[in-house]
């Protein structure tokens, strides 16, 4: 998971079918919980998801991914600066 000029991309392993993959996002800010998101994560053919910087509000995010693909579960934890 990284920020981009255009907002959050995830680049899921090239091995996972997008097809086979359900998960979430769960954007939380500290500061403000009124501006907590939980996005549902549908990866594009090349295993590419993106949020547009533009629905977020600048600021400090913990961001929380959980997916599963096939019966694999995976979890990360990540802290991300919106500009």
């Amino acid at each position: 998971m990284r920020i981009t000029a255009n907002g959050i991309r995830v680049e899921f392993p090239k091995e996972i079918d997008p097809g086979t993959m359900t998960g979430e996002l769960t954007l939380l800010r500290p500061n403000n919980p009124t501006l907590d998101k939980a996005i549902a994560v549908m990866a594009s053919s090349d295993g590419i998801f993106e949020i547009e910087g533009d629905l977020l509000a600048p600021g400090r995010y913990n961001a929380l991914l959980e997916w599963k693909a096939g019966e694999s579960a995976y979890y990360s934890e990540q802290r991300i600066v919106v500009q």
